[in-house]
């Protein structure tokens, strides 16, 4: 089955992480490819549960978290995929400081006018983590899934594009992986948090963005865990440390084997309901348990949970 849309367009895959130029992706092809572009994390658990009804609805696909390769490459053997990436530091602190700025309009919001600090204060601890364990597990994942992806289309070169956002030429790299050279005018989009409504709130109120402070604790989080060698790496990189290991399901299905397919069920099933939610709550108790039924040490089997929205495990 073809799976050109109705504009003829192939179907494009950005499977980067958010801070990788997303909008900038969505921008291009919408706006100057007439691809009609989802730029939305919810595509990427359609992915997980071969949704094609949902997924038929667009041509291109961005800002995601850990979508499901092999699946959509079986459902479109002639998509193209994008690992839109930049360099780790790089990542690693934008993304600090986007958490950041949530969390003081967090802080502004339930502090300015009612007596909600506490409230303010479990938000900004669990839902909004920024310190050091929740940054060194997005470097897990994001060293995994991009050596997961690499490693799953190999050689395959017409069907992935690993592309630099921070690169002059990614533009060229881009209209030429696609096809459409010279039809690609260079555009920058939401430059560090340029135009995003927590932004755009912090600078209405008046609140700090506080890139001074984030710069100087990434800093301070790559010396002390040698990471500054592997600063500028835009795919991945061996170390046992920041790979993913077993999640607890994974070691049950160890003694219990008999039980994989079950949980492999019981996982699609609760991406499928997630897929669905709409209340934060709701989301947040599914995450709960796709948490424990997710592999993670095979990458087909594993998503990102949101309950941290751009920070996500």
């Amino acid at each position: 089955m073809s799976n050109e849309g109705d504009r003829g367009h192939p179907k494009v895959f950005c499977v980067g992480f958010n801070k990788t130029g997303t909008t900038t992706l969505h921008r291009i092809l919408g706006d100057q490819l007439s691809y009609r572009s989802a730029h939305k994390p919810r595509w990427t658990d359609w992915s997980i549960t071969k949704n094609r009804a949902r997924l038929e609805s667009w041509d291109a696909f961005s800002d995601g978290g850990c979508a499901s390769v092999r699946n959509l490459d079986e459902l479109y053997p002639e998509a193209l995929f994008i690992l839109n990436t930049r360099p780790l530091k790089h990542w690693v602190l934008s993304r600090h400081k986007a958490v950041e700025r949530s969390r003081k309009a967090v802080r502004w919001a339930l502090t300015k006018y009612v007596p909600l600090g506490a409230v303010a204060w479990i938000i900004n601890r669990w839902v909004l983590d920024n310190r050091e364990g929740a940054v060194m597990r997005w470097i897990q994942i994001r060293n995994s899934y991009h050596e997961h992806v690499i490693r799953y289309f190999g050689d395959r070169k017409d069907k992935l594009l690993v592309v630099n956002i921070e690169e002059d030429d990614f533009v060229e790299e881009l209209a030429r992986f696609l096809g459409a050279e010279g039809a690609i005018a260079p555009t920058q989009v939401n430059r560090d948090g340029q135009g995003s409504t927590t932004r755009t709130i912090l600078e209405t109120i008046g609140e700090r963005v506080g890139r001074h402070s984030s710069d100087e604790y990434i800093d301070s989080l790559f010396t002390s865990h040698d990471l500054d060698q592997h600063g500028d790496n835009l795919t991945f990189f061996a170390s046992p440390s920041l790979q993913l290991s077993r999640s607890d399901s994974d070691y049950l299905l160890i003694l219990l084997p008999f039980l994989k397919p079950v949980f492999r069920w019981t996982y699609t099933s609760l991406v499928v309901v997630r897929s669905k939610a709409h209340s934060f709550m709701a989301k947040w108790l599914v995450d709960s348990f796709i948490g424990f039924f997710r592999s993670e040490s095979d990458m087909h089997y594993f998503t990102s949970v949101r309950r941290l929205g751009s920070a996500s495990k």
